[in-house]
């Protein structure tokens, strides 16, 4: 099932004055998502304007835009994430029944299916460009080894692209600041089932329904061994070996283990566009004529700040 479920960023990426969308689809249901395409759609035929960008990961944020002089220049930062050293996998996994939603929503997939760390990534592209685009943050060179190992980065805002603080006011024209905060949490610990548990468990289950196999839930022995779901004996005897002393979480531990551990960090980077020798690039329009340069918009109302006189400058 595909969802859409944050709000669309808002600008130019083609060559006409109607302004296009940039969603994002994410292939799953909650809690659990298997990849996150990105797209940005023809605002006249709603056709794809560029091939769609998958990532493995999904991020629970919108995208920016930046607004540059002429139609069709303006540039799109989206924030993508995926696991270090695995391509883009859809295979089918599940969390095990009766595991608390909360603990669910702050696990980290790529921990749980890969044994891999989660990768987020603050990427910059336009049309010329095009996906993914160039890199602005790149979670692996923002924190130190022992906090890679322990935590899993999770955007809350958006972010905002504002003015650049450069005292150079020759340079306001080539140049803004991008806004954004990213908090790192210990991510919960769940059991979820592969495609590779899949045989072991119908198989037992089977037996089970002959008589020769004892199958029951019981959350008692389950909480007595640690485990905080509803998964039945086949479950368990199927689980055993690949999670034989592991300690999960309910959610009293998920709260005490984040209360005092998260750490948020606030960034602000300036970005200066460049061009070769002898070409002519499209400018950065002032603050005041920048169309969708927050979440909801670049006045937080929804609504997009259309800008008028703008020629075509490629």
């Amino acid at each position: 099932m595909n969802k859409t479920f944050r709000l669309p960023g808002v600008g130019f990426f083609n060559d006409d004055d109607i302004v296009d969308f940039v969603i994002r689809k994410n292939l799953g249901t909650f809690p659990v998502y298997y990849s996150s395409n990105v797209l940005i759609l023809n605002g006249k035929t709603g056709e794809e304007i560029l091939s769609s960008y998958k990532t493995f990961s999904v991020v629970h944020s919108s995208p920016l835009i930046v607004s540059m002089e002429g139609y069709g220049n303006d540039l799109l930062l989206y924030w993508s994430s995926e696991c270090h050293h695995y391509n883009i996998n859809e295979e089918y996994f599940q969390i095990v029944n009766g595991t608390d939603i909360q603990i669910a929503y702050h696990m980290d997939s790529c921990k749980s299916r890969f044994n891999s760390t989660t990768i987020t990534k603050l990427n910059l592209m336009d049309s010329e460009t095009g996906f993914p685009g160039h890199e602005l943050y790149y979670s692996n060179n923002s924190i130190n080894n022992i906090l890679k190992k322990s935590v899993i980065q999770t955007m809350f805002q958006t972010g905002v692209i504002a003015q650049s603080l450069s005292s150079k006011r020759k340079q306001s024209s080539k140049s803004f600041d991008v806004v954004f905060a990213v908090n790192n949490i210990q991510p919960s610990l769940v059991r979820i089932i592969q495609n590779k548990d899949l045989p072991c468990i119908n198989d037992l289950r089977k037996k089970a329904k002959k008589g020769n196999f004892h199958n029951v839930i019981d959350i008692n022995s389950n909480k007595a061994k640690g485990i905080y779901d509803r998964g039945d004996t086949a479950v368990n005897v199927c689980l055993q070996s690949r999670y034989n002393g592991t300690l999960f979480d309910d959610f009293k531990s998920m709260q005490a283990k984040n209360f005092n551990k998260g750490i948020m960090t606030l960034y602000r980077y300036q970005v200066t566009c460049a061009c070769e020798i002898g070409m002519k690039c499209a400018k950065v329009l002032p603050q005041h004529k920048q169309g969708w340069t927050g979440y909801m918009g670049s006045m937080g109302n929804g609504y997009f700040n259309n800008r008028k006189n703008v020629y075509i400058n490629k």
